[in-house]
């Protein structure tokens, strides 16, 4: 069901019911910009968690929501089957003068093919304020300032040439009434001004009154309609203060918009579902419940204060993984859960429960005319909603009796099944393989850096041409800093193509690592087998052991002459130990004879003393 600025206050009283029933909520949300344009606030492989926070909070406070789905998911039956409701929001804070949105012309364009409704989104939007925007705007509203060009210039223009009006027919009343214009008690009919040809919103409305009680005094006043009715009867100061605290109420509930859904979501505890849903949570703290705090561990506090339970279907999927790839699924992207909740695979592991839509909502991802939407494909918030909470109840099914379910598991038994994965949230391209909102994040798992020293300049030229073309886009990133590059990357199989292309490359050379000087010795302190430099150890990573992850907040400083907590041990067939300590970025293929590098590398000897 669509929710438009025209249908918002009818709707929402059912909404508030159906999340009182509700089992759990799943959500989307569409927005008009991914990354900004400066170069800093891009993703990187370098990025800490605290990192990507600032960056994606960054682009969060700048491309404003355009669409929220809602997706409430409602056990009957014991879990046998659930009552789906679904919504789509339209979010645009229209009125408001002062509110100033930025856009991505590829969002536009992506948006665009999806067959999202610009016209629609402008005209019938719904206004949205979290709690910090609301308080600002009662400080305006309230202030001695000219507050009507908080909304815009015609209003500004309306509100001057009524108030001119009233000044105008109450001057001629006391005029033919007593014979002076300071006479207080006046009696007339009342009368009407016509405000303008069509109707103007309840915020409008509202405002309006609220200027008018505070400029004109001494006369009632109401809008029916286009019309604003002037009654004869002489408030008293208590009722008009009273009234227009109503008028300011009803102002700010009216910008505050669809905030009242989310507020209903949380007063009411219900479990968040998301996919991917990093964004999403950000996009629903920032726009309809408070400010983001600029601190990372901040925001992990506040949102599980007001999220206590939100669960990723993609870290639900990572956890299935084995039943999945037996169906051919091994990218856990929406639309591929989604084809798999619609398949008949699900039906060979065992009994799932049913779904019941309200509102006529197809659930197919392709173009039907007996659908109320024109077209419900994925990137439409409330379809995308949809499919996230069939996958979560699919998902959670799978994880607990992997081996098939003879029947559907009541909602609690389901929850209590997940809880393990709740408040994990997935984040693409980052050193962690997900944010833990309830604590501490789990351990980096990418590879440390690759330190590079430029020997020709001219190197630096190609060097992000080359990077992309030999590794793609998203496996290897560089910094350049003067003669020295960093090279980040996403696993271990890369770290070891990346370390190989440049360990003889004409215009660079390999270091060390970030963390730790590599130096490979025998047990008994005999010389290192290989070096670069009189001072920088070279050596090559081995495929059979486990490369050091990167750090990025705590580092480890070893005392002097200790062994190192990553140092690898290998022994020979002889019974002598050979031992790598050091950085574990850069490691001896080590064996008892003849050691063979990699084909870029010459053949070299490790005898035994």
């Amino acid at each position: 069901m669509e929710i438009t600025c025209n249908n918002f206050k009818e709707i929402y009283r059912d909404l508030e019911n159906v999340v009182k029933k509700a089992s759990f909520v799943a959500v989307d949300v569409e927005f008009l910009g991914l990354d900004p344009e400066d170069s800093t606030l891009k993703c990187s492989l370098f990025d800490s968690p605290a990192d990507r926070y600032r960056k994606q909070r960054a682009s969060v406070q700048r491309f404003p929501p355009i669409q929220l789905g809602i997706a409430f998911f409602t056990a009957h039956d014991s879990g046998f089957k659930y009552k789906v409701d679904v919504y789509n929001v339209f979010l645009f804070k229209n009125g408001l003068s002062r509110h100033e949105c930025s856009f991505s012309v590829a969002s536009l364009a992506f948006l665009e093919s999806h067959g999202f409704d610009f016209n629609k989104l402008i005209s019938e939007g719904v206004s949205h304020l979290n709690l910090d925007e609301q308080k600002k705007a009662l400080d305006e509203l309230t202030s001695k300032n000219d507050t009507a060009r908080y909304f815009s210039h015609e209003f500004q223009s309306l509100f001057e040439h009524i108030q001119s009006i009233l000044h105008s027919k109450l001057a001629k009343i006391r005029r033919k009434t007593t014979g002076s214009e300071g006479a207080r008690d006046l009696i007339w009919e009342e009368f009407h001004i016509l405000i303008g040809e069509t109707e103007m919103s309840p915020l409008h409305n509202a405002f309006l009154l609220y200027k008018l009680y505070a400029t004109v005094p001494g006369i009632r006043l109401d809008i029916t309609g286009n019309l604003l009715t002037c009654s004869p009867v002489r408030p008293s100061l208590d009722e008009v203060k009273e009234k227009k605290a109503d008028l300011l109420k009803t102002a700010v509930n009216e910008l505050a918009g669809a905030s009242d859904i989310v507020m209903a979501i949380i007063e009411n505890r219900l479990p968040i579902i998301g996919h991917n849903c990093l964004f999403d949570l950000l996009y629903l703290y920032q726009h309809f419940i408070a400010d983001l705090p600029d601190d990372y561990e901040k925001f992990k506090e506040v949102a599980t204060a007001v999220f206590p339970i939100v669960i990723d279907t993609k870290i639900l999927a990572e956890e299935s993984k084995n039943q999945l790839s037996w169906h051919g699924i091994v990218d856990f992207r929406l639309e591929n859960l989604s084809s798999f909740c619609e398949s008949e695979a699900p039906s060979r592991l065992g009994t799932f429960p049913t779904f019941e839509y309200s509102h006529g909502f197809s659930v197919t991802g392709r173009t039907s005319r007996r659908n109320k939407y024109k077209r419900t494909t994925f990137h439409n918030a409330a379809y995308d909603a949809l499919v996230t909470g069939q996958a979560f109840v699919k998902l959670g099914h799978l994880i607990a009796k992997p081996s098939g379910n003879p029947s559907p598991l009541p909602f609690r038994t389901l929850l209590y099944t997940v809880r393990p994965f709740a408040c994990r949230i997935p984040v693409p391209l980052l050193c962690i393989p997900y944010i833990n909102l309830l604590g501490m994040d789990p351990p980096p798992r990418y590879p440390e850096e690759i330190v590079l020293e430029v020997i020709v300049e001219e190197g630096l030229d190609s060097l992000h041409k080359d990077l992309r073309a030999q590794f793609g886009r998203w496996r290897c990133e560089a910094k350049i800093d003067g003669l020295m590059v960093r090279l980040a990357t996403n696993t271990d199989t890369t770290y070891r193509r990346v370390f190989n292309f440049y360990a003889y490359h004409p215009s660079f050379r390999v270091v060390s690592s970030t963390n730790s000087s590599s130096t490979t010795s025998l047990s008994d302190g005999s010389d290192t087998a290989s070096s670069c430099s009189s001072t920088t150890n070279i050596s090559t990573p081995n495929k059979d052991c486990q490369i050091r992850p990167r750090s990025y907040s705590v580092s480890s400083n070893d005392s002097q002459g200790s062994k190192s907590q990553y140092g690898l041990q290998k022994r020979s067939d002889d019974g002598s130990t050979l031992s790598t300590q050091g950085s574990p970025m850069l490691r001896w293929v080590l064996h008892a004879g003849t050691a063979i590098l990699s084909s870029q590398f010459r053949p070299f000897a490790v005898t035994n003393p």
